[in-house]
């Protein structure tokens, strides 16, 4: 049974050789642990907006924060099931976001200092897991923030996509998590006000990138032909 079900997975992959672009994530995550472990705050840019002070530290928003490396995940596989145009939007969308930012974050190293001290915060299961991503996770390589400008490009990509079609509920439920993700960043102090307010700035570059730049409508024209032929 194990052979039948690894033989199934091979097939679903070698039938949908775009898959490949799933390798780019490695790439991506090998990137930002190296500048996260190797900038400091005496290297790099602080962030901060008098904002800031303003925005209360709130353990409980960890659960949001936390749940976008799944909804990266849902959303890439459940494309890469459904339709190949979906997940090379999808996977545009991501890896604009995720470099991008990267690229930024490398010529300019960036770092904020609002992290507050957990000692006197509330003893319960969320501030044990923020004290467990803050021993891993240093404030570095945050402008602009990944989690929000991938989460929207995401959200966006799904809201277009011809799989979600009729699916009304799931894309309400798409924008109310960006919402909650976005604020994630600001509560539990992995970001500056500022890194979410720049992320927004670079979503319409990026989706305008890939739906009139990289992938216009006439680059799918051949494909959707080919389809059109299969159903006669």
């Amino acid at each position: 049974m194990k052979t039948t079900r690894l033989r199934s997975l091979l097939n679903f992959f070698k039938s949908r050789p775009y898959s490949l672009l799933i390798l780019a994530w490695p790439v991506e995550w090998i990137w930002y642990g190296i500048l996260n472990q190797t900038q400091t705050a005496e290297t790099s840019h602080i962030i901060s907006m008098s904002l800031d002070d303003s925005i209360p530290f709130c353990e409980y928003f960890i659960i949001p924060y936390v749940l976008w490396y799944f909804f990266i995940g849902f959303a890439t596989f459940y494309t890469l099931w459904k339709s190949k145009k979906d997940f090379i939007h999808l996977s545009s969308m991501i890896y604009l976001g995720m470099f991008g930012s990267m690229i930024i974050c490398t010529v300019y190293p960036s770092w904020h200092n609002l992290r507050p001290d957990l000692v006197d915060m509330n003893n319960n299961i969320f501030t044990w897991m923020i004290k467990r991503l803050w021993e891993v996770d240093n404030p570095a390589v945050i402008f602009p923030s990944m989690h929000v400008l991938v989460a929207v490009l995401i959200t966006i990509a799904l809201i277009r996509a011809d799989c979600m079609k009729g699916r009304t509920w799931w894309k309400v439920g798409f924008v109310i998590y960006t919402i909650l993700v976005s604020a994630s960043t600001v509560y539990t102090k992995q970001h500056s006000i500022k890194d979410v307010f720049f992320a927004f700035i670079f979503v319409v570059p990026y989706y305008l990138l890939t739906y009139y730049v990289i992938w216009p409508k006439k680059r799918w024209a051949k494909d959707d032909s080919n389809k059109l032929q299969k159903t006669m």
